[in-house]
C-alpha cells in the first residue's frame, strides 16, 4: 500500500522545533512492504497547504494520515476538506494528540473517515491489514483498539485504547521524518552547551498523575511503561553515528518516575563512552523522584540542566490542578540538584481556573527567591477532554474549544481578570526574573540565539 502521512504548515507559527515523531514510530512499525511518504508543510515551507495536492497527484496514495494538534487543527481541517473536495474516494485517518480529547466529537471538528486514539503503532498496523484486504466489517473495525469510526446504526465508535508493553516497540524512523533537513533548518530543542545538533529521544510512555489540565493520560495510559535498555541505547547510538547528533533530548513526560530504570540509562549512557555529548530532559522531571545516585549519574552521562515543573507557588492553586507536588520538597530537591553541579529550569503556569492575582503574585515570588536558573511563565490554556477544560465547558466559561493557538497564544483569564492581565504578568513575571540576577540574564542570553530571544520577545508582547 502507499501510505501519505501528512504535517500541515501552519500559518504565523514556527515548528521546525517540533518533529512530527508520531509519524516515526507510525513508520518504524509497520511491515516494509508498504510504501510510506511524509508531506512535511514545515519543510516544505508551504504555509497554505496546496502543495498536498499535488504530491497526492504524484504520489497516488492508498490513504491519507494527518497529525491532529491544538496548534494545527485548523489547517488539518482545512487540508481534510480540499483532499475531500478533490479525492472523495481517498480515506482520511486521524491520529494524534488531539484525537484522543475529542474522542467522538473529532468527526464533527475534522471531515475524516477514521480516527486513532491513545497509541497506534500495532492498532493501525492491524486497520491496515484489514483496510489492505477490503474488510473492514463492523464486527472487524470493533477489534481495533482506540479506532474511531462512523457505524451507521450506532453513530461514532471510539474503541478504548490498550496501552502495551514497550518490549516490542520499535524505535523513531528518523529517516521517514528527514531529521537532516531539520537540522539545516535549525532545529534545537533543549539547552546543551556545546552540542551542534540534536535529537528527541522517547524511553518510557505513561504518567499517573492525575493534573486536570493535562491530556498525558489520554493519550499514553496511566501506567509507565519502560523500553528495553538495549533498544534506548541502540538507538542513541544510531542517532550518534547515522546523524552525528551529539544532544540527545529525553522527551518523556515522567524518565524519573522508576527511579532504578533512570539509573539504569544513565550508567548504559556512561558505558557507551561518547565523548563530548550531552543530555536533557526539556519536557520535565519529576521532582520529588530525585536522589543524589541518580543526579551524579546524570551529570556524569552529560546533562547539564534539569527541567522541572512545580507550575505554581500558590498551595491554593496546585490542589485545584490536583498536582501532586509540595513546594517545600520542591526547595529540598532545588538544593541538591545544584549540590550535584545541575542547572534548573522551572516551568510555571498562571491564569488557572479561579487563580486570583495573589495566587500569581505567590508564583513569580517562588521562581525569584528559588535556586532557578531560567523559568518561563505560559499562560493556561483549556485543552479538550482534560478534565478542568469540561469543567470550564459545563459551567459555560468556555462555548467551544479554542483552535490553533501555539505555544504563547492566550485564549482564557479567570474569572475577573482579563487576557491583556493575563499578558501583563507573563510579561512581568519574566522581567523580574531575569533582571533579579546578572547570572539569571547572562546565562538566558548565553543559551539561546538572537534570534530566539527576539522571537520569543515578539510572541510575549503582541
Amino acid at each position: 500500500m502507499r501510505i501519505l502521512f501528512i504535517w500541515p504548515g501552519v500559518e504565523n507559527t514556527e515548528l521546525r522545533n517540533l518533529l512530527p515523531l508520531g509519524f516515526g514510530y507510525l513508520a518504524a512499525n509497520l511491515p516494509r512492504v508498504h510504501r510510506i511518504k511524509l508531506w512535511d508543510g514545515v519543510l516544505e515551507c508551504r504555509r497554505d497547504n496546496d502543495g498536498i495536492m499535488e504530491e497526492i497527484n504524484r504520489f497516488h496514495p492508498d490513504l491519507v494520515g494527518l497529525s491532529v494538534w491544538n496548534f494545527n487543527l485548523k489547517a488539518a481541517r482545512e487540508v481534510a476538506n480540499l483532499i475531500k473536495q478533490q479525492f472523495p474516494e481517498l480515506s482520511i485517518v486521524l491520529g494524534g494528540p488531539s484525537v484522543s480529547g475529542y474522542q467522538d466529537r473529532i468527526f464533527s471538528t475534522i471531515n475524516a473517515d477514521y480516527a486513532f486514539s491513545g497509541e497506534a503503532e500495532k492498532p493501525f498496523r492491524h486497520f491496515l491489514e484489514l483496510f489492505e484486504n477490503d474488510v473492514l466489517t463492523v464486527d472487524n473495525l470493533k477489534q481495533i483498539d482506540g479506532l474511531i469510526y462512523k457505524d451507521g446504526n450506532e453513530g461514532i465508535v471510539c474503541n478504548p485504547p490498550r496501552w502495551e508493553s514497550l518490549d516490542d516497540l520499535k524505535y523513531c524512523d528518523y529517516r521517514v521524518l528527514n531529521l537532516d533537513q531539520y537540522l539545516e533548518i535549525g532545529y534545537r530543542y533543549g539547552i546543551h552547551h556545546t552540542a551542534k545538533r540534536t535529537a528527541p529521544i522517547l524511553t518510557t510512555r505513561g504518567c499517573p498523575f492525575p493534573c486536570e489540565y493535562c491530556s498525558a493520560r489520554r493519550i499514553n495510559g496511566m501506567k509507565v511503561r519502560t523500553r528495553p535498555i538495549e533498544s534506548v541505547i541502540a538507538e542513541i547510538k544510531e542517532l550518534h553515528e547515522s546523524f552525528q547528533i551529539d544532544g540527545f533530548n529525553i522527551i518523556d513526560d515522567n524518565f524519573t518516575f522508576d527511579i532504578d530504570y533512570a539509573k539504569e540509562v544513565c550508567r548504559a549512557i556512561v558505558d557507551l563512552g561518547m565523548r563530548n555529548v550531552s543530555f536533557c530532559c526539556p519536557n520535565g522531571v519529576k521532582v520529588e523522584y530525585l536522589d543524589e545516585e541518580l543526579l551524579d549519574l546524570m551529570k556524569l552521562a552529560g546533562w547539564d540542566c534539569l527541567f522541572i515543573a512545580p507550575e505554581s507557588g500558590s498551595a491554593r492553586t496546585l490542589k485545584n490542578m490536583r498536582k501532586q507536588i509540595n513546594l517545600q520538597v520542591v526547595e529540598e530537591k532545588l538544593k541538591m540538584i545544584k549540590r550535584a553541579g545541575l542547572k534548573t529550569f522551572g516551568f510555571f503556569m498562571i491564569g488557572y481556573p479561579s487563580e486570583r492575582v495573589a495566587d500569581i503574585r505567590m508564583t513569580i515570588d517562588f521562581a525569584c527567591r528559588n535556586d532557578f536558573d531560567f523559568v518561563v511563565f505560559t499562560c493556561f490554556q483549556p485543552l479538550v477532554g482534560t478534565p478542568v477544560y469540561e469543567k470550564l465547558f459545563k459551567a459555560g466559561e468556555m462555548d467551544k474549544p479554542p483552535e490553533g493557538l501555539d505555544y504563547y497564544e492566550i485564549s482564557y483569564a479567570p474569572k475577573g481578570m482579563t487576557v491583556r492581565q493575563m499578558k501583563f504578568w507573563r510579561f512581568w513575571g519574566l522581567v523580574r526574573f531575569y533582571t533579579s540576577s546578572p547570572n539569571r540574564l547572562r546565562d538566558a542570553l548565553s543559551n539561546y540565539s538572537p534570534r530566539r530571544v527576539l522571537t520569543f520577545v515578539r510572541k510575549i508582547v503582541q
